[in-house]
């Protein structure tokens, strides 16, 4: 009985796009995923006895909000300006009153919020119709959690904070890394 061993061949560009094609695929998805990422901006409403005894020494200028789309966003952009001009100058006897009226969109509040966060000022209240963004060197515990404090923490995350982070996509992912590899290593052990 003579059977024929026939050499196999390999092609081995293929066996190369197979090694490197995932990595590419979870580094170009990475990028898309992280940009669709929610984010959330924190604020709390102060109350009576809170803006009484804090806001007697910070003179505010006071800016309306109209509802109207075209002049709601000149008026953002000057609030940003002058909120960034505030935190620069490190000045906490000035600040900014800015009255919500009734007929306001969502996104407007959501944009005088966001004017507040990219101006870099560290506390902004909400109290009644009106939003109060002003600068103070203060810990959220000495005002009694009602004021808040965007203190960015610089740290970098150490390995096991995005492991435990990432734990949801890890879990996902794992299966296909499992079947990836063992593919990987009959094709490596066939060669």
């Amino acid at each position: 009985m003579n059977t024929n061993q026939r050499k196999r061949i390999y092609y081995i560009p293929g066996i190369l796009t197979l090694a490197i094609a995932p990595i590419l695929f979870m580094a170009r998805t990475t990028k898309n995923v992280n940009d669709r990422t929610e984010h959330c901006i924190q604020t709390i409403m102060i109350d009576r006895y809170f803006f009484q005894n804090s806001f007697t020494k910070i003179a505010f200028q006071t800016y309306q909000l109209s509802g109207v789309n075209k002049q709601d966003s000149t008026t953002l952009n000057l609030i940003e300006n002058f909120a960034r001009r505030i935190r620069l100058s490190n000045n906490d006897s000035i600040g900014l009153k800015v009255i919500l009226p009734k007929n306001i969109k969502y996104k407007t509040y959501i944009d005088l919020l966001n004017a507040c966060v990219k101006s870099g000022v560290n506390n902004y209240n909400t109290w009644g119709d009106s939003v109060y963004i002003y600068n103070k060197a203060w810990h959220p515990m000495l005002c009694g959690g009602g004021c808040i404090q965007n203190v960015e923490v610089v740290n970098k995350p150490t390995l096991l904070q995005i492991i435990k982070k990432e734990k949801d996509n890890i879990l996902f992912v794992s299966p296909f890394i499992i079947v990836y590899s063992i593919l990987l290593f009959f094709a490596i052990r066939k060669i």
